[in-house]
């Protein structure tokens, strides 16, 4: 094991080893200076002598470091120590267990946990792509589901040149053809197939059958529930040009089937049969079968480029005493959870700690989308606080992230202490960035405190302009204004019961609506961030799910083109810490 080897990652004290595979142990860990828990893979001998992998491999890694995505493992640092000719990563530590358990233990997910196996994953594979990065390896291994049914997607760029698993390769790889996004989004194909019928698509055995079923055998549609045939027959194209064009055109596609077919609620509904399939997973024994030689393609997968969060290769050395603050701290699940052993989960998606006042939602439930506004308005304005995290996830680079607290006014517009950053952007938007919006002002720190106006600028790049651009995009987006924006504009909503990530028990309501854009476009809060929706070819549909005491907890907005349905702007918001302090202030 790596760990006895004489070499270990400097700066982290090692608590216990969590399992490993063909690529590498791994271990969970503790920063000795920070307290921060993470996961660290110590890579296989196989990658380590595969030279073209390790050069490729220091490449990416900056720029795995800056991917940052919900459904996606983050990715802190890759470690190397030239003496002894070792190597890790280090990475978030998730609370969840692997797709390949869940699967293995309880069988199929059946559609709706399977379409939203399937949703997190192609956001996640979204992510990478528009920063250039190609999954290689995608499998259920690589696939970890967290106890409230949220699925990330880990070991980015790690396949050597021998490349992925055999059985969820494409066509085109059997033939030489190096890794890309056709190929990734052939692989999660594969995987949503299994998930829905808990087969491979192609069970053959040897290398001869498994390479003649994937580049030429018949699709197995038969097997696949009628409603969801063609996104399989898309994904599993034996053309990649016959494949989705991207991942985020193949989540359009995947939405339209499974609304139509399951109704609205269809994500949420999915991600609770998720949840309570992991749930059963974790206490579940389970053994992972050994690392095999599976049958591998001779000659394929020649390496190809990657695209990074911070500069990614430590030699020698080096403590990592600060990985990132902010970043979630869970169980990585490469093996089964421990029986009784639980780490708790206090990263960026944590939820408040659970009042012990009911077990249940209130008696009386709002009917109403004015009677839940009136009920979220109140219970914001008793706490006023709140640690948030927001992904706007959109076509071209138009994307933004942030992190942070916020301080609600009720006649006032939120003040923001917030990190804030574009993951698609280039030199002038991609670098984290501390950013205070007190009014109409955002202070970026950018060697010193640099005012800009927190308004949507088209037309300046400088630093100050854009990140006040983007904090202003964020405060529109995570306002609790803009809940009740949504609310205030929604004839009618649907509710179904939901348990929050961490709850206790303590149960609470999702609710899903349909928006009018026009509306929204004319709220004063809010307005700026729908304004360019108002045209009617946009449709606004959005989930917010509150707990028992009607605290937002979740927000999930989509605004999706009428004509063209790949053509959509996701927002995606976690809301935590209610009443938590902050004194927000401008900077002097």
């Amino acid at each position: 094991m790596k760990v006895t080897d004489g070499w270990t990652v400097p700066g982290f004290i090692h608590v216990r080893e969590l399992g490993g595979g063909s690529s590498g142990q791994v271990f969970q860990a503790v920063d000795d200076v920070t307290g921060t828990e993470v996961a660290i893979k110590y890579l296989s001998d196989r990658l380590l002598d595969d030279g073209a992998f390790i050069t490729r491999f220091r490449e990416e890694s900056r720029q795995l470091s800056l991917l940052e995505d919900p459904n996606i493992v983050d990715f802190y640092q890759y470690v190397e120590s030239p003496p002894d000719g070792r190597a890790a990563i280090v990475m978030e530590l998730v609370d969840g267990v692997s797709l390949r358990k869940v699967l293995a233990t309880q069988g199929p997910t059946g559609p709706l946990g399977a379409l939203a196996a399937l949703s997190g994953s192609l956001l996640a594979l979204a992510a990478a792509h528009a920063a250039g990065i190609v999954h290689r390896d995608y499998k259920p291994a690589n696939v970890l589901v967290r106890r409230d049914g949220l699925s990330k997607v880990l070991d980015f760029g790690i396949a050597s040149r021998a490349g992925g698993a055999p059985e969820y390769l494409a066509p085109e790889q059997w033939l030489g053809a190096p890794p890309d996004p056709a190929a990734d989004l052939y692989a999660a194909t594969a995987v949503f197939f299994e998930c829905l019928t808990g087969q491979i698509p192609y069970p053959a055995q040897s290398a001869t059958a498994l390479e003649t079923a994937h580049r030429s055998g018949p699709i197995p549609i038969e097997s696949v529930p009628g409603p969801l045939r063609d996104l399989v027959a898309r994904g599993l194209a034996k053309d990649p040009a016959a494949r989705p064009a991207s991942a985020a055109e193949f989540l359009g596609e995947l939405d339209d089937a499974a609304v139509a077919a399951y109704g609205p609620a269809w994500e949420t509904q999915g991600r609770d049969r998720l949840a309570e399939m992991t749930s059963l997973a974790a206490v579940t024994d389970w053994t992972p079968p050994s690392p095999r030689t599976s049958p591998q393609p001779t000659d394929h997968a020649r390496p190809g480029t990657g695209a990074p969060r911070r500069p990614g290769v430590l030699i020698g050395a080096v403590v990592l005493a600060v990985i990132v603050a902010a970043a979630g701290v869970a169980w990585y699940g490469a093996s089964a959870a421990q029986p009784g052993h639980k780490v708790g989960d206090t990263g960026k998606t944590a939820s408040p700690p659970p009042s012990r006042r009911s077990s249940q939602p209130p008696a009386a439930s709002p009917a109403t989308p004015d009677e839940l506004a009136a009920r979220i308005s109140k219970a914001v304005s008793e706490k006023k606080t709140a640690s948030f995290t927001y992904r706007r996830a959109a076509g071209g680079n138009d994307a933004v992230s942030a992190t942070g607290v916020f301080r609600f006014g009720s006649k006032a517009a939120t003040a923001y202490d917030m990190t804030v950053w574009n993951p698609a952007g280039g030199a002038d938007s991609s670098k984290k960035l501390r950013t205070i919006l007190v009014g109409g002002i955002a202070y970026v720190a950018s060697g010193g405190w640099h005012p800009a106006p927190a308004v949507r600028v088209a037309t300046r790049r400088d630093a100050p302009h854009v990140y006040g651009s983007m904090a202003a995009n964020t405060r529109w987006a995570t306002s609790t204004y803009n809940v009740l924006a949504l609310l205030h504009a929604s004839p009618t909503v649907k509710a179904v019961p939901w348990t929050p990530a961490n709850g206790g028990g303590v149960k609470g309501l999702s609710y899903s609506g349909v928006a009018s854009p026009t509306k929204l476009g004319q709220e004063p809060m809010v307005g700026p961030l729908y304004d360019q929706y108002t045209d009617g070819r946009f449709r606004v549909t959005y989930t917010v799910k509150v707990g028992a005491d009607h605290l937002p907890q979740r927000l999930d907005v989509k605004l999706q083109s009428v004509a063209i349905p790949s053509k959509q702007t996701i927002f995606h918001i976690v809301y935590s810490r209610w009443g938590r302090k902050a004194a927000i202030t401008a900077p002097a």
